[in-house]
């Protein structure tokens, strides 16, 4: 209303009303009083009961006609509460269907972030064997019943070509119930029985309340990590049967080169162009915002690639040790860094600058070609894999 006068006007009348009604309606005829209530009962039939037909689920319109039924049987008290107890129901069954699944990737799409460049290659045709599935929310009875037949079934179809891993993360999962507990022992049995591994990771608090719940996931065929990073790094080295990665270790650049090329004389003949560096503890390697003139090989040591945003805390986005090559990307599109590299122990690196690149393609031309096709290559699968990464976040 565009006056106050309006409002007071409008409490006139219902004081009036209260005040008169019997006199007002004791005047009205009994087939009026009739029509308004058979006009009134077919307006919120209309509203209630029919044009909901269109808009809502069959399982919500149940609801309404729950309502409807024990209210006409029963009066409208139990109507609605039977309503609500209905509906809660509902809820339980329809979150039930939730998957609890963020996203699942393989190996192939996930490596552990200080993992070498050989590794790396060898893990290349044997990422299938591990699978990360990322959870999230809160676990009951449907949604971990859901998940166990998710890993049993993958385990089936990729578990038949050998070892496989599934690293299930917990690092966004509120809580759970008792029958969640059940359904990881149903898990447990058969995992036994088809001989693959589960790894637990990122439990924190949660780790507990399985323990309490009578669930061992200290003992084969379950395994526990701190992080997703600590379970990758097993599961790696469980099937390619060496030691995790872990102290900083040494590789020569030239063998790193070599790996690379796939040729050793090649590699010797690149190796006399690097330049030798060596970096503290603490210090960047790559400057995020320079120019992109050199790439590295890192020789020993270990470090982070991160995004230094201004104003926020820094991103890591992978780890590097030996064996690692640096800042090709940005080099070949001739663009500024995009990222940092800091070194978090001495680390020894060989840089390849672009004049003396020039210098490699002037003089030995057959190494710089192969050298070329080799970090096209390697672009090409990192390329590849972050497409594969993209589709599964997609979907």
């Amino acid at each position: 209303a565009a006056y106050r006068a309006v409002g007071l006007a409008v409490g006139v009348v219902g004081l009036a009303a209260l005040a008169f009604a019997p006199q007002v309606f004791a005047r009205v005829p009994m087939p009026l009083l009739g029509a308004l209530l058979i006009w009134v009962g077919v307006s919120l039939t209309l509203a209630w009961l029919v044009r909901p037909i269109r808009t809502l689920r069959r399982s919500e319109y149940a609801i309404i006609l729950v309502i409807l039924g024990v209210s006409i049987a029963a009066g409208l008290p139990a109507g609605i509460g039977m309503g609500l107890l209905t509906a809660l129901v509902l809820f339980a069954v329809e979150y039930a269907r939730v998957d609890g699944v963020r996203f699942v990737a393989s190996g192939r799409d996930f490596h552990s972030r200080a993992i070498s460049q050989q590794r790396r290659s060898e893990l290349a045709g044997r990422g299938d064997a591990i699978a990360i599935i990322k959870l999230a929310g809160f676990m009951f009875f449907g949604t971990s019943d859901r998940i166990v037949q998710r890993i049993v079934a993958q385990a089936q179809t990729a578990g038949s070509k050998g070892p496989w891993y599934a690293i299930l993360d917990f690092s966004r999962v509120t809580g759970f119930d008792s029958s969640t507990v059940l359904s990881f022992e149903r898990l447990r049995r058969t995992a036994e029985r088809d001989g693959f591994h589960v790894v637990f990771a990122g439990l924190g608090a949660l780790a507990t309340r399985l323990s309490d719940g009578g669930l061992d996931i200290e003992t084969a065929p379950f395994h526990r990590a701190a992080d997703v990073e600590a379970a990758l790094r097993w599961a790696e080295s469980e099937l390619l049967g060496v030691q995790p990665e872990g102290q900083p270790d040494s590789i020569p650049a030239e063998a790193s080169l070599a790996q690379l090329l796939g040729d050793p004389g090649l590699a010797r003949a690149i190796f006399p162009y690097l330049v030798r560096e060596e970096y503290a503890a603490d210090q960047r390697v790559i400057l995020e915002g320079t120019d992109a003139d050199d790439i590295y090989i890192i020789e020993s040591g270990q470090g982070s690639v991160m995004l230094e945003a201004k104003g926020g805390e820094p991103v890591a986005l992978m780890d590097f040790a030996a064996g690692t090559i640096l800042g090709e990307v940005a080099f070949y599109g001739r663009e500024v860094r995009s990222a940092s590299a800091l070194a978090r122990t001495p680390v020894v690196a060989w840089k390849l600058t672009r004049d003396g690149l020039t210098q490699v393609e002037t003089e030995r031309p057959e190494a710089a070609t192969a050298f070329h096709r080799a970090l096209a290559r390697l672009l090409a699968e990192r390329l590849q894999s972050a497409n594969r990464l993209i589709r599964v976040l997609a979907d």
